[in-house]
């Protein structure tokens, strides 16, 4: 089940909250993006942000369970 952090911080540049996802079988980048990313983030951000943390990030080789992190609106509760 994907999730969430409930621990969500203010991303920088009003680009929604920044919160910690758990990928699911089937997912990409673009799809999470589209599902639960803030509108003001591109799907660059979001791999810009990924890359800030783990410079060898690859959007094209996301694994079941890996964790992300992802510029959400705030209107995506945690846990869902």
């Amino acid at each position: 089940e994907s999730i969430l952090n409930e621990d969500e911080e203010p991303a920088k540049n009003d680009m929604g909250k920044l919160t910690t996802y758990i990928v699911k079988s089937g997912e990409t980048l673009s799809s999470i993006h589209k599902d639960r990313g803030a509108p003001s983030a591109t799907l660059q951000d979001q791999i810009d942000l990924n890359k800030e943390e783990n410079p060898k990030f690859d959007p094209d080789k996301l694994a079941i369970d890996q964790k992300i992190k992802l510029h959400t609106h705030s209107a995506v509760p945690a846990g869902s």
